[in-house]
């Protein structure tokens, strides 16, 4: 804005001094009209006049160079303003960008160590079911022998009358169940009731035992389910 004024004044005071160099050429011409004699002193003023604007147009052009080296540096301060913003938003944008890569590989490792705790996790799991499924098989095969052998001893300690009375086809099964119950001595009926009392246990044992497991069970997905969640909590 300063130097357009500049420019502006610089131009008007130009106007001025042609104009008035074309009035004294006027004024002169009508003396030297008048007086044939004033030809030195014309050609004087007309020197003079000619370093005046030679003078003139020299600083103008001094001004004008200078306007336009002021011109050319202030373009380069804000070229070089501009690369300095550059320089610091590309820098900004190069943290940025590692702080999200970094971040983002913060993420998928503790993903990955979710993924590998929750694999051991399930591994142990099965491991325990397995074992449970194994105790269950023992068990039952125990159970299995142990009433095989309870009714191999009793059918050792049968009586021929006894083995009739089964035997018997001309007999109803409540006949036969009631003649049997009559035919049994103390042993046997100590034996019948040692295996009611027998399959009691077993039945208790085996039930106790699945709802322990069951139990179990529950808490491990309880303690595993809590166990995400606070994961996914720490995540976000």
């Amino acid at each position: 804005m300063n130097v357009k004024l500049k420019f502006n004044t610089m131009k008007n005071l130009s106007l001025k001094i042609i104009v008035s160099a074309i009035m004294f050429f006027l004024i002169s011409g009508i003396s030297f009209a008048q007086d044939p004699t004033g030809d030195s002193e014309f050609k004087n003023q007309e020197r003079n006049m000619l370093k005046e604007q030679d003078a003139l147009k020299e600083q103008t052009q001094a001004q004008e160079q200078n306007q336009v080296q002021e011109q050319n540096k202030v373009q380069e301060q804000n070229m070089v303003k501009e690369q300095a913003q550059t320089g610091e938003q590309n820098k900004v944008q190069e943290q940025s960008q590692i702080q999200e890569q970094n971040r983002t590989q913060e993420q998928n490792k503790v993903q990955e160590q979710n993924m590998v705790k929750e694999q051991t996790e399930a591994g142990e799991q099965n491991k325990v079911q397995e074992q449970s499924q194994v105790q269950e098989q023992n068990q039952v095969q125990e159970q299995n022998q142990v009433q095989e052998q309870n009714r191999a001893r009793f059918r050792e300690s049968l009586t021929e009358e006894q083995k009739e009375i089964l035997e018997n086809e001309e007999m109803s099964r409540n006949e036969k169940r009631k003649a049997f119950r009559e035919s049994l001595t103390e042993q046997q009926k100590n034996m019948i009731k040692e295996q009611q009392q027998v399959r009691v246990r077993q039945r208790n044992e085996f039930r106790n035992s699945t709802c322990e497991e069951q139990q179990q069970e529950m808490k491990q997905v309880r303690e595993g389910t809590q166990t995400r969640t606070s994961r996914q909590g720490r995540g976000k």
